[in-house]
């Protein structure tokens, strides 16, 4: 489940702003002590300025741009290995994730930037935590992977762009699960970018029907999770799922969606209820324990997956 984090990215993008505009300041700075309209200082000065917004910036969309132009203003090897050089020194993610055994958060870093995120949920998988932690005293700390939707190492010049950047579980970011997959070279939904497109259905094994199946009565073990796309075939939709191994990872979830199912028994107790005991506030009970009307279930656990499932049980 690809759960769309814009919105709660957008909201602590200027420390980061600020921050970035800083390191490109002090890069171009640098790159003006060279002389000569002909040098490659010169060029990489004029694209610096003409893409500073972009590079800076927590929005992902212009980003594509970025590269394109990038490459087409640096074409030989020998240029683009020179560039990079300056982008890997002054844009240096090792040095903006490490963990040093000093007081953190008195500086501008991973950490720093994590722990003022408020989505606590992989958007990648949507059912492993990403809390961030720092003691008091700064000497332990814990955060989510941070992955760089275009790789880091092809575009170092993105290697600090917030716009970039996807908080992840260690899971989804590792080998078994995205790994060296290139993004920019195979589509998969953005999670700050494209809209929430991954539907969860709970259906009974096999074909057989069974009556203790439909009425929700048999084991958990008679029933499976289907993971698919909402609007029709999309092959965004189709690659996430295959990437992040979406489909046997929910099959724990389950009991889960089985126990959200049963509530529909209690639907029509409960709206009975409501409207004979007026005087009495309902407005605070939530059978899934989230509210459904808005994006609370971005923050809980298998969220989409119970909300979907409600749903198809008419439990809201």
């Amino acid at each position: 489940m690809i759960i769309n984090i814009a919105r709660v990215w957008e909201d602590i993008a200027v420390r980061h702003r600020l921050f970035m505009q800083w390191k490109l300041q002090r890069l171009t700075d640098v790159l003006r002590e060279f002389v000569g309209p002909g040098m490659i200082q010169h060029r990489l000065v004029e694209f610096l300025d003409k893409h500073r917004g972009a590079i800076c910036g927590c929005d992902p969309v212009p980003l594509p741009g970025v590269i394109v132009a990038f490459n087409q203003t640096f074409t030989r090897r020998v240029d683009i290995d020179y560039v990079n050089g300056f982008f890997k020194k002054y844009l240096c993610y090792k040095e903006f994730s490490a963990k040093e055994k000093v007081v953190l958060l008195k500086r501008w870093d991973a950490y720093a930037l994590l722990i003022t995120n408020r989505s606590r949920i992989c958007p990648y998988c949507h059912i492993s935590p990403i809390d961030t932690y720092v003691s008091p005293d700064g000497l332990k700390a814990y955060r989510p992977n941070i992955d760089h939707y275009y790789p880091h190492a092809e575009f170092p010049l993105l290697a600090l762009t917030m716009g970039n950047f996807i908080p992840c579980c260690e899971k989804c970011n590792g080998p078994q699960m995205k790994g060296t997959t290139r993004f920019d070279l195979t589509p998969h939904l953005h999670p700050l970018v494209d809209p929430e497109n991954i539907s969860f259905r709970l259906a009974h094994k096999g074909g057989k029907l069974d009556l203790n199946k439909l009425r929700l009565q048999a084991d958990s073990t008679s029933y499976e999770i289907e993971v698919m796309a909402t609007h029709g075939t999309c092959q965004k939709v189709d690659n996430s799922i295959a990437t992040f191994r979406l489909v046997p990872r929910y099959q724990v979830c389950v009991p889960d969606a089985l126990f959200v199912a049963k509530l529909s028994r209690l639907g029509g107790r409960y709206r009975m209820l409501t409207k004979i005991l007026t005087k009495l506030n309902f407005s605070d009970k939530h059978p899934l324990g989230f509210n459904e009307a808005d994006d609370s279930y971005k923050n809980v656990i298998a969220g989409k997956l119970k909300l979907d499932i409600a749903r198809q049980f008419k439990v809201i």
